[in-house]
């Protein structure tokens, strides 16, 4: 085979294995985990489809409460991303507009959120 084709197979070949690798590091999909408050606890289920500062990110719930609502990318920083959380349920229970922190460490994703009160929650989420 001439040398002018092997060179354009052997780019094609390096991006096709590139790419799950990078996929592998991305935080878009499903996840889910237990968040820990102070001495409470609940189980949370996220889904990131875009991670572009300013896009509707995804969603994110509370299984058992009726807590639900979107998030929007509000930043890139220290190797991870900003989201806002936007509550849709109307529900008092609920915490609102929760700023919140998630990075990727391996093949888990740390989570941290703050409530407009104050309350911090943290967590470790797995691919659902």
């Amino acid at each position: 085979m001439p040398r002018a084709r092997i060179l354009p197979l052997a780019i094609l070949a390096t991006l096709a294995l590139a790419t799950p690798a990078q996929a592998a590091k991305s935080v878009k999909g499903k996840w889910k985990g237990t968040v820990h408050s102070g001495s409470i606890s609940f189980k949370m289920k996220m889904t990131i489809k875009r991670t572009k500062v300013g896009s509707t990110a995804g969603t994110l719930s509370n299984p058992g409460s009726p807590c639900h609502g979107t998030l929007t990318v509000t930043s890139r920083h220290d190797g991870g991303l900003s989201l806002q959380y936007h509550e849709k349920s109307g529900d008092r229970n609920c915490t609102g507009d929760d700023k919140i922190f998630i990075k990727r460490k391996g093949a888990k994703l740390r989570w941290r959120a703050v409530a407009p009160s104050g309350q911090v929650g943290t967590a470790t989420l797995k691919r659902a």
